[in-house]
């Protein structure tokens, strides 16, 4: 076909039509190409279609708002068309897929593109040679994000929770060893040296950074992904997949998919800048204009351990350094319920209950605030005894426990997750946050929220994964009004809107390193300052997925020291303070967690 009259330009990009498929082109040379289409569904009768842009019946081209139009059918699926826009500007590629179903309904499973970087592309070498590096983003609050080698293997967590907690693990890439993904959005950057134009004819490092994102995520979940299975004599791919999950779309119904975006530049930062700024846009994020506020957090101290004596008090030694605190959040974290799940009743260590602690909060002249897993059930709770037809089943429609967690119970630390398309659950939600925000608590930091973005069966088979989700947050939001919302353990773009901030790392730790966590969840899970995005220069080996040895640049690691152990509070990011060193064990009294319980003496700050 030929290329001048079916392409778009828009310097420095060119998009051509060839008869292999879409190619984008930058500075004369193919970045990505041919770029072939696929669409997942499913008939009535259970029946799946992989369907390709080279086996669909394509209509000519339309012209639309900011771009081109494509538009594919199938005698097979009477009336129903499959289309993308695709359009082209300064900044890059836009590809937005849709779906529209005929006479009869569809389960839409995915949108995949698929390209595959000819050999003498910029892309030419990644996954196969030294040099390019990959930067997935998380996919929640808890994922590490690290730049890794093109060639690099994720190994697997020993412990099947760390995963579910830390990853993607529906994700149709996950434990693939010949896979690289990324939820949401990837980068890839070569560093080369090149002649400089100093006098002294001294070398200098040029990079060149692809990336790949979904600019939105309110229907489906997207996830970019590099896949190395047959190279070196089969050159690597690169697949953009955003998955519906089985969404049932009725007769005559349409629904347009989160949009594409493809740019390429010398500056990596300028371009995640831009892919951040046009998805914020699209999410509608909710602008946060006041200064970074602060507060004090019982977690990081007390952990499970926290008692109503235990925040009175560090109520009181808040008074009495305000001057040196400025403290405006005072956040009760998990340890309060008597099972998770059953938010509003607090076990026998809160013996005034959550109203009158709330008041105290408040008279010390700070803010109260409260943690929930909103979207996770214990076994043993009341709404798993009365109400177990709330619970998400897989799709076979068995129940089936999302993990364990130690520090809810040995024996009954088993967790499940809520269905949010569930009628009764949305009632839940709003009577438990009304319920709370009547207690006088005007901050909610929600934690494991992955819980409530669950592939399964759901009461609601027109919703997604991500429109299960987004609906079960919107309740939350609905009840407490514009009071702060913090997301912990949030799948990050789908909580983009409804949440004021995201907590963006794991938990702050006490050591550089975890041996524990390191030994569970190995490269799946790891503190939040373990490591940085771009390493130093010192070079070690590391397994690549073929099982050989390579070179690669090795991962920072800051050298062992021991912070200070005041337990002031911290201001930071998000409305919470760290406790830098744990306390004592065998220390049972509710002291201030300004106590320096291994000597015995007072922080004097």
């Amino acid at each position: 076909m030929d290329a001048d009259k079916t392409g778009q330009e828009a310097a420095p990009y060119a998009l051509r039509r060839e008869t292999a498929g879409l190619a984008l082109w930058r500075g004369g040379r193919s970045v990505l190409g041919p770029l072939r289409l696929h669409f997942e569904v499913a008939d009535e009768a259970g029946r799946r279609w992989e369907l390709t842009d080279a086996l669909l019946v394509a209509e000519p081209a339309q012209r639309v708002d900011g771009g081109e139009r494509l538009r594919f059918g199938t005698a097979a699926l009477p009336g129903a068309c499959f289309d993308v826009t695709v359009a082209l500007s300064a900044a890059g590629l836009v590809l937005v897929p849709a779906v529209r179903a005929g006479a009869a309904a569809l389960r839409l499973h995915a949108f995949r593109l698929v390209a595959q970087p000819p050999a003498e592309s910029l892309l030419a070498g990644v996954g196969v040679e030294p040099g390019w590096r990959i930067l997935g983003a998380g996919y929640s609050s808890f994922s590490p994000v690290v730049s890794r080698d093109s060639r690099h293997v994720l190994g697997p967590p020993r412990l099947a929770t760390a995963g579910t907690f830390n990853q993607h693990t529906q994700s149709e890439y996950w434990g693939r060893p010949e896979v690289l993904s990324s939820p949401w959005m990837l980068t890839a950057t070569r560093r080369t040296a090149a002649v400089g134009s100093a006098p002294s004819g001294e070398a200098r490092a040029q990079t060149l950074t692809l990336l790949i994102g979904f600019l939105a995520a309110e229907h489906g979940l997207g996830e970019v992904a590099l896949l190395r299975d047959g190279a070196p004599q089969r050159r690597p791919r690169l697949e953009a997949r955003l998955d519906w999950a089985g969404k049932l779309l009725p007769a005559g119904a349409e629904l347009t998919g989160e949009p594409l975006f493809v740019g390429v530049d010398g500056d990596g930062d300028a371009l995640i800048r831009s892919w951040t700024a046009q998805t914020a846009q699209r999410m509608h994020a909710r602008p946060w204009t006041q200064p970074i506020p602060s507060g004090w957090c019982s977690w990081y101290y007390y952990y499970t351990r926290v008692s109503e004596a235990a925040v009175d008090a560090n109520l009181a030694c808040l008074r009495q350094q305000r001057a040196a605190l400025p403290v405006r959040y005072v956040q009760l974290d998990d340890g309060y319920q008597k099972k998770v799940g059953d938010w509003l009743q607090p076990n026998a260590k809160f013996p005034g209950g959550l109203s009158a602690l709330a008041q105290r909060i408040r008279a010390a002249g700070a803010v109260p605030g409260i943690w929930t897993a909103p979207f996770l059930i214990q076994r043993g709770s009341q709404v798993w005894k009365k109400h177990k037809d709330w619970l998400l089943r897989d799709p076979d429609g068995r129940l089936r426990r999302l993990g364990y967690h130690p520090f809810w119970g040995v024996l009954d630390g088993y967790v499940y997750s809520l269905d949010p398309t569930h009628p009764g659950v949305q009632d839940y939600l709003r009577t438990v946050f009304r319920e709370l925000c009547a207690h006088g608590f005007e901050y909610f930091k929600i934690d494991f929220l992955f819980a409530g973005l669950r592939a399964g069966r759901h009461h609601d088979p027109g919703c997604s994964p991500v429109e299960a989700y987004r609906t079960g947050l919107g309740c939350i939001r609905e009840a407490i009004g514009d009071r702060f919302l913090l997301g912990c353990g949030a799948p990050l773009l789908p909580s983009i809107g409804v949440v004021d901030a995201m907590r963006i790392s794991p938990d702050v730790k006490e050591a550089w390193r975890d041996p524990a966590l390191a030994l569970l969840a190995g490269e799946t899970g790891h503190p939040a300052a373990e490591s940085r995005p771009w390493p130093r220069s010192s070079t070690s080996a590391t397994t690549c997925w073929r099982g050989r040895s390579c070179p690669r640049t090795s991962a920072f690691r800051p050298p062992r020291t021991t912070p200070t152990s005041c337990g002031r509070a911290a201001t930071s990011a998000s409305p919470r303070a760290r406790r830098l060193s744990p306390p004592s064990r065998r220390t049972a009294s509710p002291s201030c967690c300004c106590d320096r319980s291994a000597r015995g003496r007072r922080c004097s700050r």
